[in-house]
C-alpha cells in the first residue's frame, strides 16, 4: 500500500472496529434493525447472516432506519424519493470506484521533495505568529498539501464506498436504496458547516 494511503486506510479500518463495537457490544442491534425486509426477525441461513453482517458493517449512517443520521444526501436533490435502477447504479458505482483509484494513482506519482527537512522544519510550523516572514512558496506548499489531503481523503472514502456498493448490489447483498451517496454536492461545500454537515 502506498504510504499516503496507509494512514487513511488505518483510520478507516479503525472505524470498522468501532462500528462492530457499536453494533455487537453496545447497542446489540438485531437483524431487524438493519434489514429492509420487515418480515424477517432473525437470519436463519448462513447467507442471510452474511447479508446482515455486510449491511450492518456499512451502515454508518443507519440509512432507512428510525435512527438515520441527519442530512444524508438523497440520490436526487430535487426528488428525495428517486432511486436509480439497479443496473445503472452498479455501473455508475463501478466506474466511480475506478475513476477514484486512477485519481489516487496519479496523485501518488508525484516525487517526494528533494529536501523535506527544510520544507517541513519545526520552525516553519507556526503560521500566524510569523506572518511577516511567511514566503509565497510556503503558502503555496500549505495550500497544495491541504488540497492534496482533501482530494485523497475524498477519493478514498468515495472509492471504497462505491466499490462496496457495486460489489454488494452485484452479489445481491443489499438494495440500491441502502447506498445513498456518501457525500452531497461538492458545489455546496462553500462553508465549513456544509463541508462537515
Amino acid at each position: 500500500m502506498r504510504a499516503r494511503w496507509a494512514s487513511l486506510q488505518g483510520g478507516f479500518s479503525f472505524t470498522m472496529l468501532l462500528q462492530y463495537i457499536d453494533l455487537a457490544l453496545i447497542s446489540k442491534r438485531s437483524h431487524a434493525n438493519h434489514s429492509s425486509d420487515k418480515d424477517v426477525d432473525t437470519p436463519s441461513t448462513l447467507w442471510q447472516r452474511f447479508k446482515t453482517g455486510w449491511n450492518a458493517m456499512w451502515s454508518f449512517r443507519r440509512i432507512n432506519t428510525p435512527s438515520e443520521a441527519k442530512n444524508v444526501p438523497h440520490f436526487s436533490s430535487t426528488d428525495p424519493i428517486y432511486t436509480p435502477p439497479r443496473s445503472t447504479f452498479i455501473l455508475r458505482q463501478a466506474l466511480n470506484a475506478a475513476v477514484r483509484y486512477l485519481v489516487l494513482d496519479l496523485l501518488a506519482q508525484r516525487k517526494p521533495p528533494s529536501d523535506p527537512q527544510s520544507l517541513f522544519h519545526p520552525s516553519l510550523i507556526p503560521f500566524f505568529t510569523r506572518l511577516g516572514s511567511v514566503t509565497l512558496p510556503q503558502i503555496k506548499l500549505r495550500v497544495l498539501s491541504i488540497a492534496g489531503f482533501a482530494v485523497t481523503f475524498y477519493c478514498i472514502i468515495q472509492g471504497f464506498t462505491s466499490f462496496a456498493a457495486a460489489l454488494a448490489l452485484g452479489c445481491g447483498l443489499s438494495d440500491v436504496k441502502d447506498w445513498r451517496p456518501a457525500f452531497g454536492s461538492v458545489s455546496s461545500a462553500y462553508s465549513l458547516k456544509n463541508v462537515w454537515g
